[in-house]
């Protein structure tokens, strides 16, 4: 017999045992003469009997038992065989009827009780009962008299535990006039193993059993030489059936009443990075194109990139969602120029310094991965070399940045020739993609002799292969002696920026510069580049201290066309503050972008359905083409409903969703 039917059958032993005992359920309130609560008598008082039944009256008088009940509801115990049942009068009304339900299997054979159980009897006329007899949620609350509970002492306390896997029982002892009872002692609940699948090779699993209930928090175990894949698609499913499948939340699940099977890990060559010893290996020992997996939280200090210009980091680096925390000063490391950028670069330099975490990537992945900047302000030196500085890398060559937050102190950076810098990195170019990451930090950047580009996430993303998406940067931007700062990247050089934002201010003091800045709250200078369904809505600000002048946007700064592409910005939206110049020069300012650039070009972008807050003001210029598809953008709220974004396209079923603040956030920020 099955231990449900088993289980069953004790619980109507209880159950017959407190109709026979003598023992009181319940004082009688009514008091009614002739009536007792002894169930024995086979008379019943209604106050008592709403304590054991849900019953109905009959139209002739009699009354319909429909299910036993206990205190809490979660027991339900349906009946059959009308007429026979021990109770015989409930209130004066004769019990003529015991609901039709769910003891429908006959056999007999009940398995043996303990002794002194063995003598205590069912009705004759309540047959043997089969699995599915009790519908049973939560915790059963069961009232056992004193003459059964002495039975249950003498032999074995937790049969009921033993007999049902997967129901909660809180025992409660039960004495004449007692309604609640009084509370014993629970036994553990039983362990159950965790096993992985047979086909998993190179690793075993931890831990390997847990209790019911239990939450349960896998750790992969790899062999030496070997990682395992963070984003490999696990199951635990029950032994033996690989239908029944256990809900997990990462590598999380609640321990079932039952053995389990986990699945779909994946055990591959690689190298576990357990401190900040094991990271510095990379490059010097390890294989910079090896796959890398951090297992906890580490701190570096006085960190010398990874990766150089001759030998970039070109592997996998998974940081499992665990955090790397740098502080003290940031090193550089050497890189030659790529040669198409000796002509580009007009002479201005023929090295480049690169600093990070990595300090030049090629080829690589990156994900995963919390980095806390608590590091000095940091000075360069080498006034013949360009600097690419980011926290997480300098120079990222088709490299994709995959889940990464950066939080922490300002990053502050001084050199004298600066050409790319930003909180993740300082110039992603030929191909890679950013997607879903983000920076909460200051950047604060001064050029002593030359500076270029400057974001809040990206010094500059160049070329048409490389992309970036659902990402956003909310601290401020703030620079000195640089030419092109925007909230979110420093430039787009015709590549694609969609779904992404920045909130933080940009300001920008600049003096003798060759041409006009570029200053965006989103993007400092555009160049043949895609912008759609992007945002921002910090102050955007320039001071001219000795310089030409300056080309100011909510969106984006200077823009430029190339081979004949111009620069597209569509379904995008302005919320922006103000936007403010001061100290003389030429200066373009307009709520999207200004439509010209350093060079005279006009018609240098395509705007379509763009929007602007129609209370930002400015210093020092005029709006003059507010539609969605001018300079300006259409009219709309400083704080625009859901609805507004949703008509520019926005998708707030997968990707936004509106913020605790009003405006709208990223879903994986949750």
């Amino acid at each position: 017999m099955k231990k449900l039917a088993k289980f069953s059958v004790f619980l109507l032993v209880l159950l017959g045992v407190l109709f026979t005992s003598g023992c009181s359920l319940g004082d009688d309130d009514d008091n009614k003469p002739g009536y007792t609560d002894d169930p024995l008598a086979g008379k019943m008082t209604a106050a008592t009997a709403a304590k054991i039944f849900e019953y109905e009256e009959n139209a002739d008088g009699g009354v319909t038992i429909t299910r036993f009940i206990n205190s809490d509801g979660s027991l339900q115990a349906y009946l059959k065989n009308a007429g026979q049942f021990i109770i015989g009068e409930i209130e004066g009304k004769p019990v003529t009827a015991i609901g039709a339900g769910a003891f429908d299997e006959t056999e007999n054979g009940a398995a043996a009780l303990p002794e002194g159980l063995e003598a205590i009897k069912l009705p004759d006329t309540i047959k043997e009962v089969g699995q599915g007899a009790f519908n049973v949620t939560g915790t059963i609350n069961l009232l056992i008299p004193a003459a059964v509970l002495t039975v249950l002492e003498t032999n074995d306390p937790y049969i009921l535990y033993e007999i049902s896997q997967s129901v909660t029982i809180t025992i409660k002892k039960v004495t004449a006039g007692s309604e609640n009872g009084e509370e014993l002692e629970t036994p553990p609940p039983q362990a159950y193993k965790i096993e992985l699948a047979a086909s998993v090779t190179h690793g075993t699993m931890n831990p390997k059993s847990g209790k019911q209930g239990d939450t349960i928090t896998l750790t992969p175990v790899p062999n030496t030489g070997y990682i395992w894949k963070t984003d490999a698609a696990l199951s635990v499913t029950k032994k033996g059936d690989s239908a029944i499948v256990v809900p997990l939340s990462g590598f999380t699940f609640t321990m079932p009443a039952y053995d389990v099977t986990v699945s779909g890990v994946e055990f591959e060559e690689g190298y576990l990075i357990t401190s900040a010893a094991d990271l510095a290996k990379i490059g010097n020992g390890n294989p910079l194109n090896g796959k890398y997996l951090l297992t906890d939280d580490i701190t570096v200090s006085n960190w010398t990139p990874t990766g150089t210009g001759a030998a970039p980091f070109s592997g996998v680096f998974d940081g499992a969602g665990y955090t790397i925390t740098m502080t003290g000063t940031l090193a550089s490391v050497a890189k030659a120029i790529p040669s198409d950028w000796i002509e580009d670069s007009q002479g201005i330099a023929t090295t480049m310094q690169v600093a990070g975490l990595f300090g030049s990537t090629g080829g690589a992945e990156i994900k995963n991965l919390n980095v806390v900047w608590n590091g000095n302000a940091l000075s360069f030196s080498g006034g013949s070399a360009l600097l690419f500085a980011g926290i997480v890398a300098g120079w990222a060559e088709n490299t994709d940045f995959t889940n990464i937050m950066i939080s922490g102190a300002e990053f502050s950076v001084t050199a004298p020739k600066i050409f790319g810098v930003g909180a993740l990195a300082g110039y992603a170019a030929y191909g890679g993609e950013v997607s879903q990451c983000g920076s909460s930090v200051n950047v604060k950047v001064t050029a002593t002799a030359m500076g270029f580009y400057v974001g809040g996430l990206l010094g500059a993303i160049d070329g048409e292969d490389v992309s970036l998406s659902e990402s956003f940067a909310s601290g401020n931007v703030t620079t000195t002696g640089c030419e092109k700062i925007g909230g979110l990247a420093g430039a787009n050089l015709k590549g694609e920026i969609s779904d992404s934002y920045a909130t933080g201010n940009v300001n920008i003091s600049y003096s003798g510069s060759a041409y006009e800045v570029g200053v965006g709250g989103l993007i400092g200078q555009s160049d043949a580049g895609i912008i759609t369904k992007s945002y921002s809505r910090g102050t955007v600000s320039g001071t001219n201290t000795g310089g030409k002048g300056a080309f100011i946007g909510g969106i984006s700064g200077e823009n430029w066309m190339q081979s004949g592409v111009r620069v597209a910005i569509s379904n995008c939206a302005a919320l922006n503050g103000s936007l403010t110049h001061t100290g003389g020069g030429s200066v373009t300012i307009n709520r999207i972008a200004p439509n010209t650039n350093a060079d005279g070009y006009s018609n240098a972008v395509t705007f379509s359905s763009n929007i602007a807050n129609s209370a930002m003001t400015v210093t020092g210029g005029t709006f003059t083409e507010k539609t969605a598809s001018g300079r300006d953008g259409a009219d709309a709220d400083a704080k625009p409903a859901q609805s507004v974004f949703e008509g520019l396209g926005w998708d707030f079923t997968n990707t936004w969703e509106i913020g605790g603040d009003g405006y709208p956030v990223l879903q994986w920020q949750e």
